[in-house]
């Protein structure tokens, strides 16, 4: 039973350990999400040209078809590390293997996140560049106040 306890804590300690590195790697969720969420929203007041809506609509378009396949392999792999989870015996090597699996997977998210961030901040503006990275700074210190 204490060994059972061991394992069921260490585990649990590993997970939140990833949880806590892993989640700014990816840009859908966790705080990733958040900061995704509140670059788009920040273009919003942008006042975009229609070439410009044009041009990140078709780049927000690429990057969702080009990270289709690994969000869902993504997805898959959660679902299989909730099931290892709710297993009535947790199997830690199980479960340490699967971590090792999906935190690659949401560093690469990540990446291609910031690569279609990279591209949509080439369609804009000095001025709108500006504008942006004001709203996207009072959504971090609004975040470091709470």
């Amino acid at each position: 039973m204490r060994t059972r306890l061991s394992v069921i804590f260490g585990t649990g300690l590993l997970l939140c350990l990833l949880a806590v590195c892993a989640a700014p790697a990816t840009g859908w969720c966790g705080w990733g999400r958040e900061a995704t969420g509140r670059f788009y929203r920040g273009l919003r007041g942008l006042e975009l040209t229609p070439e410009q809506e044009e041009q990140i609509l078709t780049i927000r378009q690429e990057f969702e078809r080009d990270s289709l396949e690994l969000r869902q392999k993504l997805r898959r792999a959660k679902l299989e590390l909730e099931e290892l989870w709710a297993a009535k015996s947790p199997d830690e090597a199980a479960i340490n293997r699967k971590l090792a699996e999906i935190t690659p997977l949401k560093i690469e998210l990540r990446k291609m996140a910031l690569e279609a961030e990279r591209k949509i901040r080439s369609v804009l503006t000095r001025e709108q560049l500006e504008k942006l990275d004001s709203h996207t700074r009072k959504g971090r210190s609004w975040k470091k106040q709470r």
